[in-house]
């Protein structure tokens, strides 16, 4: 059985593409912010540049992490290496359309680049799909999908309405 080479794009055009369009409207600032201080940045347009199962980010808008509560952020924010783990947890190592979603059930897990699980939580009137960590610190909510402001051919990104956080 033979391996196919990784195809490879440019992972930095594809994520500047991405953080375009999530600049758009202003209302992912602070998500974008954090990936920035995270230094985590290398790391996506790796993964970007030769992924050949896609890629899905979760973006909390500026208006869930102002709803979150400091204390819970708190500890995620010590250095690069907690935030990366926070934006990792944001992240899948598919492109996760929303057809998937609808179509899977309820409590099915997906794996995060952090390693740890997301459960889909809820699927209800109109297909609002919930998210959440497997096992939740207190103080965390599910995440509901609001919006999808970027998609191309491998790449996918879902506003969500709370921050995902999950144990330590």
């Amino acid at each position: 059985m033979s391996h196919a080479a990784p195809v490879v794009r440019d992972g930095t055009l594809q994520w500047t593409l991405i953080t375009q369009a999530l600049q758009k409207g202003g209302q992912h600032s602070t998500f974008l912010s954090i990936v920035q201080k995270s230094g985590i940045t290398k790391t996506i347009t790796d993964y970007l540049s030769t992924t050949r199962t896609g890629f899905t980010l979760f973006v909390p808008s500026n208006a869930a992490f102002k709803v979150q509560k400091a204390s819970v952020l708190k500890p995620w924010a010590k250095n690069q290496n907690t935030l990366q783990d926070l934006i990792k947890f944001h992240m899948l190592n598919f492109q996760a359309l929303p057809t998937r979603f609808v179509n899977d059930k309820v409590g099915q897990g997906y794996t995060t680049f952090r390693g740890t699980s997301l459960i889909q939580k809820f699927q209800g009137v109109g297909k609002v799909i919930s998210l959440g960590p497997q096992f939740a610190q207190e103080g965390t909510q599910l995440a509901n999908i609001t919006a999808m402001p970027f998609k191309d051919a491998t790449a996918i990104c879902y506003e969500i309405s709370n921050v995902l956080i999950p144990l330590k």
